[in-house]
């Protein structure tokens, strides 16, 4: 992506610009957009955190409208801190790749060519993980 799109370059002033846009995908998808671009560590936090808010919920017994406002100000996290999470990941990728191979830029590219990407079958299984999550906290849950 360049730097334009995460708006890495210096302002006029010198001061670096924000990373902090909008992220369309990460607002719709979440945790699936995550795993997706291979943000591993990130969606299974994204994950546990929406479980312990939807086992709260229950608990509590909310509405079904403070239910959704709940449920849509999580997915206005997501696409508001997206950008951010994608980037701060797409950097730890280059340090690990410049790590392994310190000096030699093929290689780094070669292995920065393996680390990121996309992954749909991560996706997958993460659908999977999700509809054997909800079914059982639907099953404990439920009196």
């Amino acid at each position: 992506m360049s730097r334009r799109k995460w708006r890495l370059d210096l302002t006029p002033d010198g001061v670096a610009a924000s990373t902090n846009a909008w992220n369309w995908p990460a607002f719709l998808f979440g945790a699936f957009w995550m795993l997706y671009r291979r943000m591993y560590a990130v969606a299974a936090m994204w994950i546990g955190a929406l479980t312990v808010l939807s086992i709260l919920e229950t608990l509590i017994d909310v509405s079904d409208n403070v239910s959704l406002v709940i449920t849509l100000g999580a997915s206005a996290a997501a696409g508001s801190v997206g950008n951010h999470l994608y980037l701060r990941h797409a950097q730890r990728m280059i340090a690990l790749a410049e790590a392994r191979h310190p000096g030699d830029a093929p290689a780094q590219h070669a292995a920065l060519a393996g680390l990121g990407g996309t992954r749909w079958s991560a996706v997958l299984v993460g659908m999977a993980v999700y509809i054997v999550v909800i079914g059982a906290l639907s099953f404990l849950l439920d009196p």
